[in-house]
């Protein structure tokens, strides 16, 4: 799955590995982590290993379980690497646009590309 969604955008030449956890995460092993993520960080780390051999600047884990394992256990970095909390980092840029327009009085125009819809638009689409 992360084959194409990556081979979908433009990023393909900026990944340097993707990788999958051995052995396997699933079965009763996600649920089991939460309580002891001894073997999860295990593993994690030795995947992390070889990314960052084959040349990762960066380790980023794709799958929510371990995402929010690794933030629960404070890795952060693993060697010289970031190991980048995808929760975190969606969050922080969700809420940029209203961090930025409380803090800095930015935000769109409305004219343009960030034009208000067509009211008569999303009535007739509201009706479909």
């Amino acid at each position: 799955m992360i084959e194409k969604a990556v081979a979908f955008l433009p990023m393909e030449r900026r990944i340097g590995a993707i990788l999958s956890l051995d052995p396997p995460f699933q079965g009763a092993r996600p649920h089991n982590a939460f309580d002891d993520p001894r073997h999860l960080l295990e593993s994690f780390q030795a995947t992390s290993e070889r990314a960052i051999v084959q040349g990762a600047d960066v380790v980023i884990s794709a799958e929510d379980i371990i995402a929010a394992i690794l933030t629960g256990c404070s890795l952060t970095r693993f060697q010289d690497a970031p190991v980048i909390d995808v929760f975190g980092v969606t969050w922080s840029y969700a809420v940029m646009p209203a961090n930025l327009r409380a803090k800095a009085g930015m935000g769109t125009t409305c004219r343009g590309w960030y034009a208000r819809p067509d009211v008569g638009l999303i009535r007739m689409l509201g009706k479909r």
